[in-house]
């Protein structure tokens, strides 16, 4: 499986083909590509993702993109984008956690806590995903009044992904 890094460079090299290799677009493409792929979430991220989304003729690179911006949309606090995100790169991939994880975030919308944290659990030994998981198990925990769990799966997800401000919002919000 190629990695996150591999398929954007795909499809900078893809976007730039179809704009027939202008620099300013050249560099309009990375300048989102960088965007979509900073640690740092906004509503700018979102956007770029989502151009290069539709910009992808690779349905692998599609899904990474989708959740990437998935992973933005957890940090602005859009869990139902997110979930959708993450159950169009399932289909797209064939990969059930990323389904599970879209399942998840839809079942914290629906105040479904249990069903949440099934659906998170199944993702979490996943590389790559692993941390949302964690995230959204603290989410879950969090929600349903068990502070303990939930400070245990949001500092799981900081060590997965060391700095993540969604995670650290989590056990912030613990006290």
């Amino acid at each position: 499986m190629k990695t996150l890094a591999a398929s954007l460079a795909l499809t900078l090299a893809t976007a730039t083909t179809a704009f027939a290799g202008s620099a300013d677009n050249t560099d309009a493409i990375q300048r989102m590509l960088d965007s979509c792929q900073t640690a740092e979430s906004s509503t700018r991220a979102v956007i770029d993702c989502s151009k290069l989304i539709r910009m992808s003729p690779d349905s692998e690179v599609r899904a990474r993109l989708l959740t990437q911006r998935a992973v933005h949309r957890i940090a602005l606090g859009k869990h139902k984008a997110a979930a959708k995100d993450f159950r169009f790169a399932a289909e797209l991939t064939d990969d059930a956690r990323l389904d599970a994880l879209g399942d998840g975030f839809t079942a914290v919308a629906s105040a479904d806590y249990d069903a949440a944290r099934d659906a998170f659990e199944d993702c979490t030994g996943r590389k790559g995903l692993a941390p949302v998981a964690h995230y959204g198990l603290g989410l879950a925990y969090s929600l349903s009044g068990d502070d303990g769990q939930a400070r245990e799966s949001f500092q799981q997800a900081l060590v997965l992904r060391p700095g993540w401000a969604p995670a650290e919002r989590g056990v912030q919000s613990l006290g």
